[in-house]
């Protein structure tokens, strides 16, 4: 099935409870479709699986998962199969990097405030100026404070702030923080 732009937002979803939910509906409404250049996404599940065709350019799309059983909802241009940190050893810079979904979550596997704040300083040196960073947390195991220090505490404070907010998906899920920034903007 092909991802049809055309139709408002809340028909377009072809993986129910995850796509519906209101972050999913804000990367998939407003943020992949501004995006043009070289994006990395970090992290692939079943609800993932058309985000390249949201954006600007399609064949500028990659995405990196550590799990190689979600590797079918990748990119199907560039996809990895790495952790995030090994990858950003190699990796080259992008215009727009995603880590959204990864901390945070009782599912997580990077609970380490540590690794995380050197992910996301990782993330932010792999992006081009000019470019931008999205970075979302759960709230199961870091709290909405706990996320916005984080961004104080990185790399990520340097950026222009496009959009940061906290939501709360649906009745069954945490609350979600988001930020979106954009590194050296003029």
């Amino acid at each position: 099935m092909k991802y049809d732009n055309t139709l408002p937002i809340t028909e377009r979803h072809k993986h129910g409870d995850q796509s519906s939910l209101v972050d999913r509906l804000w990367i998939e409404g407003k943020y992949l479709p501004q995006l043009s250049g070289e994006v990395l996404y970090v992290g692939v599940n079943y609800y993932t699986d058309f985000y390249h065709e949201l954006v600007k350019d399609p064949s500028l799309f990659t995405t990196v998962d550590m799990d190689v059983k979600v590797a079918k909802y990748g990119s199907p241009y560039n996809h990895y199969v790495d952790n995030i940190e090994d990858f950003l050893e190699y990796a080259d810079q992008y215009n727009h990097i995603s880590v959204f979904g990864l901390f945070g979550c009782g599912h997580s596997v990077i609970k380490d405030r540590k690794v995380i704040l050197g992910i996301l300083n990782k993330c932010y040196d792999h992006v081009k100026d000019g470019g931008t960073i999205h970075f979302g947390t759960s709230t199961d195991i870091l709290s909405v404070e706990d996320s916005m220090d984080m961004v104080r505490s990185s790399n990520l404070k340097d950026a222009k702030i496009l959009s940061s907010f906290t939501c709360k998906p649906s009745q069954i899920h945490s609350e979600v923080f988001m930020f979106w920034g954009a590194k050296n903007a003029t």
